[in-house]
């Protein structure tokens, strides 16, 4: 249906909006481990002028940790960082501090630094988030 939507088969007031793009993501991405896919219909919702949200950038953060181990922290940072200088969104805190630990627990040094950088870099007024990653962004 939202191929239809998104063809413009029902016409223009069945124009697919930001939480019918999300809760597709959220289904392929989360659910179904289909990263590619909802990396594909994010490209195909900023072609058609819509931009992410908050909680698409929760979504693939998620995605990526859940069904990509071991290295789903490079692409979710890479992700995250190309959102928020292209659409100005970033995820919550929190999801970035997955990542950092995800690295961390894959014992990828170089990209634990980088989603702490990120993370550093996204909230720089963040209090909340752990004292290790705020120690691990300034080293």
């Amino acid at each position: 249906e939202l191929e239809a939507m998104i063809a413009g088969v029902h016409g223009p007031a069945a124009a697919p909006d930001l939480e019918s793009f999300n809760v597709v993501i959220f289904a392929l991405a989360v659910l179904d481990g289909a990263v590619l896919e909802a990396e594909d219909l994010l490209v195909r919702m900023v072609a058609l002028g819509g931009a992410p949200s908050a909680r698409t950038m929760n979504h693939f953060c998620d995605a990526y940790l859940l069904h990509r181990r071991g290295d789903g922290h490079t692409p979710a940072v890479s992700m995250v960082q190309s959102c928020f200088n292209q659409h100005g969104v970033r995820p919550q805190a929190r999801r970035l501090a997955r990542l950092v630990e995800s690295a961390l627990e894959s014992g990828d040094v170089y990209e634990a630094r980088r989603a702490a950088l990120v993370l550093a870099q996204l909230y720089p007024e963040a209090e909340s988030w752990p004292v290790w990653a705020r120690a691990f962004a300034e080293d």
